[in-house]
């Protein structure tokens, strides 16, 4: 069996032959530079950039705004709002003026009081975002048809 000696005074790590030792599970740490770390970081990072944040830096804002809308959810269903088709306008502009047209599933809604609120919030939160105004409407009255096919399909509503 061979062991794995870590030297302080030598830069490299040597092997010992030793049949009677005890192997241990677990890897022997080995000393890291700070110069190693920093690129390892820095490989991290980049990568989960690359794969799994967009880059919110070439959103438009009302791409962004959006982005958001797709993580809020119905209380009583679980499609996001955006998807469910409660949104019937989103406007933005320069200064970061949000102005949002929704709507509920019901005008009975036990949330209808504070679900515009929440989404207000929410919107708020967006980089850039100055003043946002959530409309509640009811006209057009909400149906299934303005769910999109992704909804509709986590439903299973076809």
């Amino acid at each position: 069996m061979d062991i794995l000696i870590n030297d302080p005074q030598n830069k490299s790590p040597s092997i010992k032959e030793n049949s009677s030792a005890i192997q241990d599970p677990l890897p022997i740490p080995m000393p890291i530079s700070s110069s190693s770390l920093t690129t390892a970081k820095m490989t991290t990072t980049k990568m989960t950039t690359t794969k799994i944040a967009p880059n919110v830096a070439q959103l438009s804002l009302k791409e962004r705004v959006k982005e958001v809308l797709l993580d809020i959810y119905d209380p009583e269903i679980p499609v996001n709002i955006y998807d469910l088709g409660l949104i019937y306008s989103l406007e933005t502009n320069e200064e970061g003026e949000v102005r949002i047209d929704m709507t509920l599933t019901s005008p009975a809604c036990p949330v209808a009081q504070t679900f515009p609120q929440t989404v207000q919030e929410r919107v708020l939160t967006v980089a850039n975002v100055t003043l946002v105004s959530v409309n509640l409407v009811w006209e057009p009255a909400w149906t299934r048809d303005r769910m999109s096919e992704a909804a509709k399909l986590q439903l299973n509503m076809f």
